[in-house]
């Protein structure tokens, strides 16, 4: 029989009903929660995709991927998964977040690459008020903190998109 868990929960969502399809599955992302070196963590989550390729822990299974490929400096794995994860979940901070940050790491970003970005930060920084609302805001992250990372975000999504227009030579965008 397969083993019901409560997935994690995005601040202010309810959590869903989500079931393993056996304990083997439960077992690997159990070892994938606590792997600290991140060249084994992807061998894992690899293992994961494989064996598991319809599990109902997608979501969490891409956001493992995302902060993976971010601790391993993989900057075009980064937006791939990235991509993937708001594709389902448009309002993801952390995707967000990493298209804006690791852009820069990109030698040299490719033009679809470059599209993400933008579109990224646009939707970013246009929706800073609804993304880093008060109900989205972790438990453990003062209000202060919480306020502090918005307008630092806020500043990275506008200047990924204007740096953006720089480098496709569309300056009066790039202004």
């Amino acid at each position: 029989p397969a083993a019901a868990t409560q997935a994690p929960a995005q601040p202010g969502t309810q959590p869903a009903k989500q079931e393993w399809v056996d304990r083997a599955e439960y077992d690997l992302f159990d070892s994938i929660q606590r792997e600290q070196d991140p060249s084994a963590r992807l061998a894992k989550l690899d293992e994961w995709k494989q064996k598991y390729p319809n599990t109902q822990f997608l979501p969490q299974r891409r956001q493992l991927y995302l902060a993976t490929y971010q601790g391993l400096r993989k900057p075009a794995e980064v937006f791939g998964i990235a991509g993937e994860i708001l594709a389902n979940d448009p309002n993801n901070l952390q995707a967000l977040s990493a298209l804006s940050i690791y852009v820069y790491q990109l030698n040299p970003p490719q033009p679809a690459q470059l599209d993400l970005a933008q579109k990224g930060s646009t939707h970013l920084a246009g929706n800073i008020e609804s993304i880093f609302s008060a109900d989205k805001k972790p438990e453990q992250v003062s209000t202060s903190d919480w306020d502090k990372s918005k307008k630092e975000v806020h500043a990275l999504a506008q200047q990924t998109v204007g740096w953006v227009a720089m480098v496709r030579k569309e300056n009066d965008k790039a202004e």
